[in-house]
């Protein structure tokens, strides 16, 4: 008989040795009995004659059924239009549960395919920053859409964050172009002062 136990609450298993490990199986109306916390597993053998054995040394887990709560993304008004340098550094931010594992995925409207970044979830804000070869993926230019799940140590997935987006633009504006006037090309201060060039 094997004993699972949150202090309060137990639940009891009844398998047939083998003389291997075997797992015990748990229901999931199981899992309600207990709820989530430390969990303490104790166990006793009985024969085919009813002798019973002195109680097992116990183990103990966590259960752990609650999945993280979604990531939250931030972009900065200094980077909804970012540069490649802006992009690289991290034009968004993203916070998660700590010691979760983020998976972000970038798309952009004009890429090759899209990119994927994990991170490790720190509880506080922390940049998504983009190599060279990301951008590439994403595009020389264009709408770059950001999504996010957290994964926590036990497993549980969120729910898909609410997607952020900015613009990359690494496309430099065409130069400027004078025109200097014949009237002006040998300009006196009046005409100087006036605008000889435009």
């Amino acid at each position: 008989s094997v004993v699972f136990s949150n202090g309060v609450n137990s639940v009891t298993k009844t398998i047939i040795g083998n003389a291997n490990a075997q797992p015990v199986i748990l229901a999931v109306g199981d899992l309600g009995t207990l709820g989530n916390g430390l969990i303490t597993v104790n166990a006793t053998a009985t024969d085919a004659s009813g002798n019973v054995s002195n109680a097992a040394t116990p183990a103990s887990f966590t259960l752990d059924t609650l999945a993280p709560v979604a990531p939250t993304f931030v972009v900065s008004a200094a980077t909804a239009n970012a540069t490649v340098a802006e992009a690289t550094a991290g034009a968004v931010t993203v916070t998660a549960e700590l010691g979760s594992t983020v998976t972000v995925n970038l798309t952009g409207s004009n890429q090759l395919g899209p990119v994927q970044k994990i991170l490790t979830g720190t509880g506080v804000a922390q940049v998504v920053a983009l190599l060279p070869a990301d951008l590439s993926m994403l595009g020389a230019s264009g709408t770059i859409t950001v999504n996010a799940t957290s994964t926590d140590v036990a497993g549980n997935v969120s729910v898909l964050a609410t997607p952020a987006s900015f613009i990359l633009d690494n496309v430099a504006p065409i130069a400027p172009t004078f025109a200097v006037s014949a009237t002006t090309a040998n300009a006196t201060a009046a005409e100087a002062t006036t605008g000889a060039v435009t």
